[in-house]
């Protein structure tokens, strides 16, 4: 790459991370409660040694390797602000650097569509894409793993031109951190081997193989070290989620539910982004059967969510960013003014920033089942804000939620506050009240105590402290409730 090129890329990239750091940031947000318990507050307590604890991990059913990497950067950006705002910028922009692999791909990608013009197009639309943005801060294991997919997928097409077993290697312990980070993606990551191989044995298979297993083995032993025995939140996932239906709980969708969010949210632009990622496919057809083989493995279990998605959006606007630059090397070819070409480069960039702008709002799969409720962009914010002021403030004995579910809370991760926190209702609030001196509550539902005072209100949550001290309760934790609870 020439030194102009370079620069290039890190303007587009530097713009991705603005972005994304800025939105997370300003706007943030809560998807679903695994992106703050399964991750960032098992991080926490690997850190700071407290933390709410899920049934997932009284049962050993999920993997530390995500927590211990986001407990290191916890550790080394702490001392960035105060409370908890340090490690949560620090957090919030190592996940975002992490999700700049598909800008750095796209961009190599594109450049070898249609030059240094394909590239721009191509890693624009990832930079600016508002689903790259939205998700680019979640401590989600299936959304890290993307970024380990993208980079391994367009490794191994490239071993397959360069006859480089040292690329092979690399694609394969990024393949391999996939499927240790998400094993769910194995379908896909397994048929990426036999695309990228052949039938080499000796020259392929080998490399990426010796490369697979890094990642993957560390994982089995992190798991036999953390747990009971090798790869035990592999075969424990499967068992409960899958065989006993434990996943069916939380809902179940028809196998066409991951197609009717897709349209729900890309709405009239899925059309434009499908046609060009097929077109975009036709140079790079490896992650465009990738991302069919997740979206059908994935529409095979009933139990759905957005977020599952993830992969599957990444290479389809990839690929999309991909079509657009071969579309730009046909349009170009036939003109001779170089102003024209590059106004004819910078509609395509302007056309994907101005489709993300506008449907960035729609970022609500079931605002249909839930009418009236907020985007996903201000999502439980009013929590997170609640409890990330908490951890700033020196008196802080107890805290009670009441009007809101732990889960829709930042947990002690954004509380960083090693005290008592009450999950309350109209029959305990009484009796709990003197274990807590900070309430943190749903407008609505709010009792007007004259004793409490308003501290702040977001998006329809309060919260409100009262004088004094808290009494303790002795033996309670809410661990102890969640664990007999099953939660």
């Amino acid at each position: 790459m020439s030194k102009t090129n370079a620069y290039i890329l890190l303007i587009i990239c530097l713009l991705g991370l603005w972005l994304r750091v800025g939105l997370g940031l300003l706007l943030p947000n809560i998807m679903m409660p695994d992106e703050i318990f399964q991750t960032l507050e098992q991080a926490h307590r690997l850190t700071y040694g407290y933390g709410i604890i899920p049934w997932e991990f009284w049962v050993g059913l999920r993997n530390w390797l995500l927590p211990m990497f986001l407990a290191s950067v916890m550790y080394s950006t702490g001392w960035l602000a105060e409370g908890s705002t340090g490690y949560l910028i620090g957090v919030v922009t190592a996940l975002s650097l992490l999700s700049l692999t598909p800008v750095v791909v796209a961009y190599r990608w594109g450049e070898r569509v249609s030059g240094t013009a394909g590239a721009i197009i191509a890693a624009s639309v990832c930079a600016v894409w508002f689903e790259f943005v939205y998700f680019a801060p979640k401590a989600l294991s299936g959304v890290v793993a993307t970024y380990a997919l993208i980079p391994g997928l367009y490794l191994g097409c490239r071993a397959r031109i360069l006859e480089s077993r040292k690329t092979l290697l690399w694609s394969g312990i990024l393949l391999g951190t996939v499927l240790a980070l998400r094993f769910h993606l194995a379908p896909a990551i397994i048929f990426a081997f036999v695309w990228i191989c052949r039938a080499d044995w000796r020259g392929k298979w080998a490399p990426m193989t010796a490369g697979f297993l890094i990642p993957v083995l560390v994982m089995g032993l992190l798991d036999w070290l953390t747990w009971s025995y090798p790869f035990q939140s592999v075969f424990l996932n499967i068992r409960i989620n899958i065989f006993e239906g434990k996943s069916e709980i939380f809902g179940v969708s028809p196998w066409y539910g991951y197609l009717k969010m897709l349209y729900k949210i890309w709405s009239w632009g899925m059309a434009p982004i499908v046609i060009l990622a097929v077109l975009g496919a036709s140079r790079y057809p490896l992650p465009a059967f990738v991302a069919l083989i997740i979206l059908l493995t994935f529409s095979i279990v009933p139990h759905k969510e957005y977020r599952f998605l993830f992969p599957v959006m990444s290479i389809c606007m990839l690929l999309a960013g991909l079509g657009a630059a071969e579309v730009y090397r046909l349009i170009s070819d036939k003109l001779s003014s170089t102003l024209i070409k590059q106004l004819a480069a910078t509609s395509f960039v302007a056309f994907f920033a101005c489709l993300s702008l506008v449907l960035a709002p729609e970022l609500h799969p079931s605002k249909t089942m839930y009418p009236g409720r907020l985007s996903h962009w201000h999502k439980h914010m009013g929590s997170l804000k609640g409890f990330e002021l908490l951890s700033k403030e020196p008196n802080v004995c107890g805290v009670g939620i009441q009007g809101i579910s732990w889960e829709e809370t930042g947990g002690y991760a954004y509380l960083h506050r090693d005290v008592p926190l009450f999950q309350l209702n109209m029959e305990n609030f009484t009796t709990l009240e003197p274990g807590f001196n900070f309430l943190l509550v749903r407008t609505s539902e709010f009792i007007d105590f004259e004793t409490y005072s308003q501290k702040g209100c977001w998006y329809g949550i309060c919260l409100y402290e009262r004088p004094g001290g808290c009494t303790e309760f002795e033996g309670y934790h809410i661990n102890n409730i969640l664990k007999k609870s099953g939660q």
